[in-house]
């Protein structure tokens, strides 16, 4: 047989192809046919009618409406006594339920096909499928080359009597056509979103596979998940309490080993299936062999397994405990999370292109930024990286992408700010919790094709820097305090209780009930070292179990870094490549301080800057740098708990001041004076995610509309005596 030789497809009517999976028995020769499809999304996407949010309004006192994570309107009853419930029906019978009806009303309005999300796995070893031509039959019979996964992916979802249409990317994009990859993928979204339902292919099925979707679907189906990151029970449960994060579910041993062994799968693994399972229906299915069950049950169990496995030993190794929190993100709403997380996230994943990294997750960014990148296959990879971070800072307006370094010294063919997407560091627990440089946006320009000028002060240099620190609590501990003892210059903090407070906020990473107020999921700064006490002084020590979560992060945020002392006596924490003598500085739109080091360290050229990395400096993280400390008794704080205990990062961190003595709390930092007259706040719709409140500002004059505080630009700053200068960066 010769090979299908594929045709091109019409751009001026979006075609895409659909395969034609024919029927068969298990031991036949797979056989399909491969036809060509006008798919013109924009024409129906009018049609998708989301709930109404006005409905809220006409509800009794104790009903709120809630979307969930699919589109659907689900109502919650809170009454003054007894469990709350929740109910797909409106309490007012006046309400005309059409004006909630589901999104997947309307996928039919499109060309029906099945997406299918799998993982290519090996294909050194191919398998033909044969291809006919469905228009003429007498034609001989094509083959077309697969791996082996997807070639027994397809046995499996064949059906007996029937043929099945199917979009599967291998067979349905010319792999060998970059141009058309590349406008392919611009159509990814569209394709998994008005697909009539989207197949994740797991792989074979396994010895407790069964076991595996059978649990995950039983608990899914007692609880519901919202858009906005609340869980609440579903309206149909049988088990009470299961819906709760804080209620610990019990299951015999063989059921969490078959969950264990699921999440391991190597499905999970592939970067592309981030955007195909957030974009699949609530009709979509999860299949391992010919055992399937509703996705959308099993991702609202995977979503409350995580707080019910930390403790459990079919999840105490660190590698299950990873995969844990990775199915916990694929599960929730990745369109939703902030930008950098997002690219965290992808980095991780594994994919045939490193390209990918950016073009596989355009279809959860927010449209201001795929609207600027535009895949191209054949671009070099180094340059779709600094593409990436470009059209990062345009969108954002922030800095916070420049600290996504891989671990070590940055590869030679990429400038030192330019992220490599390919092996990100590890994700700062609190990345998005520090203000280095207050609510301040980045000033940035490129002078490509290796320069990136940016706006900030050049504050100090490291002057001592310790042994690479480990996931040891005990030694870690011990080698922060350590630091005092050796250091040659005049300290911040006065006395030792001072150093051993700023020690404990530099371990944390300012993770501490003081800064979040009334958040009982981590300790506050004293119990916390009342606990590190405990774990240097007893060998069985643990930790309490509300604080099981915070302890894990902490620990894998620890490894393979070092603390630091700077000339003017701060302590820090940084990369574990920081060496005497990098500089300390505060960016403007960066949560960080970042450690520079001069690629001139004699100062002959125009002093130019390599990225070492970011940095938590106790003592820095309140935007002291650019507005010297807060006025005591006033303190940072983050009031939002309620929101954040068990809520996903779509809520916004909104910091605020918060005076202990008098109780009143304020956005307004104390540090900062009234407006200008030019200046007005303004509401604006954040399309942005950069994780934090933006608090928009109007110009009376222009009517420019700013997401920071004119307050913090580059001329107020510099008029209350800032030394901001343009620092070059290579």
């Amino acid at each position: 047989m010769v090979l299908y030789q594929y045709q091109p497809l019409d751009s001026t009517l979006e075609e895409i192809r659909i395969l034609h999976l024919y029927p068969g028995d298990r031991d036949d020769p797979i056989r399909i046919s491969i036809s060509h499809v006008p798919f013109q999304p924009s024409e129906y996407k009018e049609s998708l009618c989301l709930p109404a949010q006005s409905v809220q309004d006409d509800l009794p006192d104790t009903w709120s409406l809630y979307i969930t994570l699919e589109g659907r309107a689900v109502f919650l009853c809170e009454p003054d006594e007894g469990e709350a419930y929740t109910s797909w029906v409106s309490p007012n019978s006046s309400i005309n339920h059409s004006q909630h009806r589901d999104v997947e009303a309307t996928i039919t309005l499109g060309p029906n096909f099945e997406a299918v999300s799998y993982t290519w796995g090996s294909v050194d070893v191919l398998v033909d499928v044969q291809v006919v031509n469905a228009q003429i039959p007498s034609r001989p019979t094509e083959t077309i080359k697969v791996g082996p996964n997807l070639h027994e992916m397809l046995g499996h979802l064949r059906q007996q009597e029937t043929s099945r249409a199917l979009w599967v990317d291998a067979i349905c994009i010319n792999q060998d056509d970059l141009v058309e990859r590349s406008e392919q993928v611009k159509g990814m979204r569209n394709i998994f979103t008005f697909a009539r339902r989207v197949i994740l292919w797991l792989g074979e099925s396994g010895a407790d596979s069964a076991l595996a979707l059978q649990t995950l679907e039983y608990i899914g189906k007692q609880l519901e998940y919202t858009q906005t990151g609340y869980y609440m029970p579903s309206p149909h449960c049988t088990e009470k309490g299961w819906w709760n994060p804080r209620y610990r579910i019990t299951l015999d041993a063989d059921a969490w080993t078959a969950i264990a062994h699921l999440i391991q799968r190597p499905y999970f693994e592939r970067l592309w299936i981030m955007q195909e399972i957030q974009l699949a229906n609530q009709h979509s299915i999860v299949r391992c062999g010919d055992v399937e069950t509703l996705w959308y049950y099993v991702r609202r169990a995977l979503l409350k397994c995580k707080y019910d496995t930390p403790g459990l030993p079919q999840f105490s190794s660190t590698i299950l405990q990873t995969k844990m929190e990775h199915v916990y993100h694929l599960s929730n709403d990745l369109k939703a999370l902030d930008l950098d997380r997002l690219f965290y996230m992808a980095s991780k994943c594994k994919c045939a292109d490193p390209r990918d990294k950016v073009f596989a997750i355009l279809g959860l960014v927010p449209p201001p930024f795929s609207q600027r990148i535009e895949p191209h296959y054949s671009l070099p990879v180094e340059d779709v990286y600094a593409q990436a971070l470009e059209t990062y800072i345009k969108v954002t307006q922030r800095l916070s992408l420049l600290g996504a370094m891989g671990k070590g010294e940055p590869e030679n063919r990429l400038p030192s700010w330019a992220p490599n997407l390919s092996q990100l560091e590890h994700e700062r627990l609190t990345s998005y919790y520090n203000f280095a440089s207050g609510l301040s946006a980045a000033h940035a320009t490129f002078n490509l094709p290796d320069e990136l000028h940016v706006s900030g002060v050049l504050l100090d240099e490291v002057e001592v820097v310790s042994p690479i620190i480990t996931d040891n609590l005990k030694a870690t501990y011990q080698t922060a305090q350590e630091l005092r003892s050796g250091e040659t210059g005049q300290l911040q903090y006065r006395t030792s209780a001072d150093f051993l407070d700023a020690c404990m906020w530099v371990l944390t990473l300012g993770d501490l009930r003081d800064r979040w107020m009334d958040l009982d999921l981590v300790p506050g700064l004293q119990e916390a070292q009342a606990l590190f006490h405990d774990f240097h002084d007893r060998k069985d020590a643990e930790f309490p179990e509300v604080y099981k979560v915070w302890s894990q992060l902490l620990l894998t945020h620890l490894a393979s870094e070092r603390f630091f002392i700077t000339n003017s006596g701060y302590l820090g924490r940084g990369p574990a490549v920081a060496q005497p003598n990098d500089k300390l500085c505060v960016l403007l739109g960066y949560n960080y301080p970042v450690l520079l080091r001069p690629t001139d360290p004699n100062g002959r050229l125009v002093e130019k800057y390599r990225v070492v990395g970011p940095t938590y400096v106790h003592g820095l993280m309140e935007g002291q740098a650019i507005l010297g400390p807060i006025p005591a008794p006033w303190k940072m704080v983050i009031r939002n708990p309620e929101k954040l205990q068990t809520s996903y990062s779509a809520v916004a961190v909104d910091p605020s001041f918060y005076n202990p003595d008098t109780g009143e709390g304020t956005r307004q930092d104390p540090r900062l004076g009234a407006l200008s007259h030019e200046w007005e706040q303004a509401h604006k719709v954040d399309e942005s995610r950069i994780g934090v409140f933006v608090q928009y500002h109007r110009n009376t004059n222009t009517g420019e509309m700013i997401n920071s505080d004119p307050r913090l630009l580059p001329e107020a700053l510099k008029s209350r005596g800032i030394p901001l200068q343009t620092i070059i960066l290579v």
